[in-house]
């Protein structure tokens, strides 16, 4: 009994994870409705296309030291280009924010 309890509970946390995750890869486009990047996984030379569906309040930030500060421009920030590193945070089935990966220059 306790241990199928315990099965349960584990399972019911590992689902909620699962659905938390946050998903890292390349930009594509976005439509202003949905975001597309390009999602490698680990040994694959060519990623995958994903569509995710953008909240209405989405966010386009990227790091300034350890904070996270919005990009001015939004979805249409020129630091929002093809080929950018990106990670999407969700927020259930929607995502909320949109990390932009900005290279140093050297």
């Amino acid at each position: 009994m306790v241990r199928s309890i315990l099965c349960t509970g584990f399972m019911l946390i590992a689902s909620v994870a699962l659905v938390m995750a946050d998903q890292e890869g390349t930009y594509v486009s976005n439509d202003g409705k949905k975001i597309t990047i390009s999602v490698k996984a680990k040994g694959e030379k060519k990623g995958t296309d994903k569509t995710f569906e953008l909240a209405d309040n989405v966010k386009v930030t990227k790091k300034d030291g350890k904070n996270f500060v919005e990009i001015t421009g939004g979805l249409k920030a020129e630091e929002l280009k093809a080929g950018a590193g990106v990670k999407l945070i969700e927020d259930g089935t929607k995502v909320k924010e949109i990390q932009v990966k900005v290279k140093k220059a050297k």
